[in-house]
């Protein structure tokens, strides 16, 4: 990935993050990352295909996307159940893969994106996660957060 690509996915998610869910993200360096004291992580993954191809991946502590789903529903964070947390992190993941491919390839291509999906993580998989060399660092709310995204094939104008 691209400075430029890397820099505009992040201000995507950031730009997402405060439309849909209230929440206010920031590009950190990963040495500043929180101290990492939860139990799980949420990973959502959303492929897409059209010009280019690829996928972009969201990881956060599954206690934060308690908040999101509190502030993408209305509700009070420990009425959030599970399952709604797991939905909300789609949501963020739909919403930034479909923002960030009108950001670098335009509004005349077609892209068509899979169902997100959501996988548990446990701290040795997130470790791997925020080391691998395509992940980006961000702090949500206080909260440690990670996004990468993968492509095959060049973007037009890149």
């Amino acid at each position: 990935m691209s400075e430029n690509q890397r820099e505009t996915l992040s201000e995507v998610f950031c730009q997402v993050l405060e439309q849909v869910a209230f929440a206010f993200g920031e590009l950190v360096p990963k040495s500043d990352l929180p101290p990492i004291n939860h139990a799980d992580y949420l990973l959502c993954r959303i492929g897409f295909e059209g010009p280019f191809s690829g996928e972009i991946e969201i990881a956060t502590p599954s206690e934060y996307c308690r908040d999101l789903a509190a502030n993408t529903l209305g509700v009070e964070p420990e009425e959030a159940t599970s399952e709604m947390a797991a939905d909300a992190l789609k949501e963020i993941a739909n919403v930034t893969c479909g923002q960030w491919l009108t950001a670098i390839a335009g509004e005349q291509p077609i892209f068509d994106l899979t169902v997100p999906e959501i996988e548990y993580m446990d701290q040795a998989e997130w470790e791997q996660f925020r080391d691998s060399q395509s992940s980006i660092a961000l702090i949500v709310d206080e909260f440690p957060a990670l996004i990468s995204m993968s492509m095959e094939g060049e973007i037009p104008g890149d």
